[in-house]
């Protein structure tokens, strides 16, 4: 219901927000089109919740509204999404866990499924490259 508002939808290149300023990520993708915005709304079904991870997510998919963001999330593994601001992540339904791999492969080149932490993959070639410096 928090989505029905909206005017737009922007797809970054980051997380939930949790460890990094996600107005400083890169975008990815807009949509703006009403219809589009309903469809791509549709494809958001959940199955229940399940208990958080530790990794920021990604891709960031965020609800907007004007100038106010009314909704920050980011979907985690392929399987979930955390809205920041909830106790846990809501458990995307098989059929938009289909959908949602499919769109964002189309639109964004992103792998849901195992693309699920982009932030912490940039970390992890951080610390590798630094390794061999001791």
């Amino acid at each position: 219901s928090e989505i029905a508002d909206a005017d737009r939808v922007v797809i970054r290149k980051g997380g939930g927000g949790c460890c990094n300023d996600p107005d400083k990520d890169d975008v990815l993708y807009v949509i703006t089109n009403k219809t589009e915005l309903a469809e791509f709304g549709k494809m958001f079904r959940f199955s229940g919740s399940s208990m958080p991870c530790a990794c920021c997510g990604y891709p960031g998919v965020d609800w907007w509204k004007g100038d106010k963001r009314i909704v920050l999330s980011a979907i985690h593994h392929g399987i979930t999404l955390r809205v920041k601001g909830s106790s846990g992540d809501l458990r995307l339904s098989s059929s938009s866990r289909l959908a949602l791999s499919k769109w964002f492969e189309e639109h964004c080149g992103i792998d849901i499924k195992n693309d699920f932490d982009y932030t912490r993959h940039e970390e992890d070639e951080i610390e590798s490259l630094g390794a061999g410096l001791d």
